[in-house]
């Protein structure tokens, strides 16, 4: 369940899934898996030494090193007890990409709780006090509305809080730079420019509602001094009588 790694280089703990793999065929590896981007900026990159068993290391970084090692060593049966128990919804977001690589093209059998780690799999046996109650893909599991839906939904009610706030606040950080970015552009200068000039085409009023957000639309409105109070009524009738344009 948790990740072992011992002390040496971080080079050193992802060879040992393969001794005679060469350097290059490692860093290789790691850009594949996306481990490359934390390992180049810790302090001596490949070369940092680890501290017995991660210890200077996060969760996420201790796992992505582990699957780098395992995908090295490239068995054709991988078995996996409980492996993202321990992360954070940043850690585990950290490793699922690189864990589709690790399972893709060999027989993986995965033991878990957190759902999230099962999502994809071909087969999910369902136990309870060791008794196999129901099997299923992810789908039809749901589907049925049996056990394995209950515990889904238990997950998300619960446990998924965690994970879904902070998918949320992702998506909100992404949503605000990219808001910020079109209040910025040169297109929204340009239809500020022809909104203080004169009266806008229906044509341009029109593009404006598909391009712009709403709220972008509803700031620049209330912070412009560029655009004439009656303009600025014009606009604002039309988001409430076209609020999907």
């Amino acid at each position: 369940q948790e990740p072992y790694l011992f002390d040496g280089s971080v080079m050193e703990n992802i060879r040992y899934g393969q001794p005679e793999a060469t350097d290059k065929e490692i860093y290789d590896l790691c850009k594949i898996i996306g481990a490359n981007e934390f390992i180049e900026v810790l302090a001596d990159g490949y070369d940092t030494l680890v501290l017995e068993n991660g210890k200077n290391l996060s969760a996420g970084q201790r796992q992505m090193i582990t699957i780098a090692r395992t995908m090295l060593a490239n068995p054709r049966i991988l078995i996996l007890d409980e492996a993202t128990s321990r992360l954070d919804a940043y850690s585990e977001a950290l490793v699922q990409d690189a864990q589709a690589l690790l399972f893709a093209d060999r027989t993986t059998v995965v033991i878990a709780h957190r759902l999230t780690t099962i999502a994809d799999a071909s087969r999910i046996l369902v136990f309870d006090h060791g008794e196999l109650i129901e099997e299923g893909s992810h789908e039809e599991l749901l589907a049925r509305g049996g056990v394995f839906k209950a515990l889904y939904d238990t997950y998300y009610a619960h446990q998924g809080v965690e994970e879904l706030t902070e998918e949320a606040a992702e998506v909100a950080r992404e949503e605000v730079s990219r808001t910020t970015k079109e209040a910025d552009s040169k297109e929204m200068q340009m239809f500020k420019q022809m909104l203080k000039s004169g009266e806008p085409t229906p044509e341009l009023m029109k593009k404006m509602m598909e391009r712009i957000p709403p709220e972008t639309l509803r700031k620049m409105m209330s912070d412009s001094s560029d655009i004439s109070p009656e303009m600025k009524e014009k606009l604002r009738m039309r988001m409430q009588r076209h609020p999907h344009d």
